[in-house]
């Protein structure tokens, strides 16, 4: 009866779907939830669950290694289940007269208390 499935199989769930933390979190729970099960109802030996955990790591790094295009294809569809935000579109700033005239002045920063003569040269004494 080596190794304990029932401890293996939610953990290999939460492998899987790591990246994704609420089912992470679900399948981590139910991987201590089943452990403690197994252990209490005396259906495995805590050498049994114990070595589930490092049995069941090791098979998905192995598989991730041999079948590397098919998880790369799994985890390509995380994107679509993900929410993205809504992107904005930037408004396009025109000239009120329609883009035909003369050019616009520049932006000229002046400090406080600073008075522009009338020729828009500031006063420096």
């Amino acid at each position: 009866m080596f190794f304990s499935g029932h401890t293996g199989l939610p953990l290999l769930a939460a492998l899987a779907f790591w990246h994704i933390p609420q089912w992470r979190i679900f399948y981590l729970a139910l991987t201590g939830f089943f452990g403690s099960i197994v252990l209490l109802g005396h259906y495995h030996y805590s050498i049994d669950v114990l070595a589930a955990l490092f049995i069941t790591h090791g098979i998905f790094q192995i598989s991730c290694w041999l079948f590397g295009r098919d998880y790369a294809l799994f985890r390509s569809s995380e994107t679509e289940a993900v929410p993205r935000a809504k992107r904005t579109r930037r408004k396009i700033l025109t000239p009120a007269d329609g883009g035909h005239g003369s050019v616009p002045k520049p932006f000229a920063l002046h400090l406080v208390g600073d008075e522009s003569l009338p020729s828009g040269q500031s006063r420096t004494d």
